[in-house]
């Protein structure tokens, strides 16, 4: 009678145990984001394009066909994305093609794809 009761306290205390546990964030996968520059509303200048307020959230990485003459579209992890907006610690930086034109060159970012 005694391996009942004991064998009944230890599957109690195991299923306690799990109902109050979490899953680690490690175990929980890192989503990227896609943001594409805001063509519609600004120049693509240096300036415009290292600055994240510039760039609006996507759903992919697009077809841009990675010429460096002006920005396009970049992925970054979650890390740099708060709701829809690319935060400042993504630390973009941008390379002029010609005047007041730029493209991505650097920053905390997965991939980065300009287009002519």
């Amino acid at each position: 009678m005694k391996r009942y009761i004991f064998s009944i306290a230890a599957v109690a205390a195991t299923a306690i145990l799990f109902a109050f546990s979490t899953a680690s964030k490690a175990n929980q996968p890192l989503l990227n984001s896609f943001f594409e520059f805001d063509h519609a509303h600004y120049a693509p200048t240096q300036a415009n394009v290292e600055d994240e307020s510039k760039w609006v959230r996507v759903s992919d990485i697009g077809a841009c066909n990675n010429t460096p003459i002006k920005a396009c579209r970049i992925e970054v992890t979650s890390t740099y994305v708060s709701g829809n907006n690319l935060l400042s610690t993504a630390n973009l930086g941008a390379t002029q093609s010609s005047p007041d034109i730029a493209y991505v060159t650097s920053g905390n970012l997965v991939q980065t794809k300009n287009k002519n």
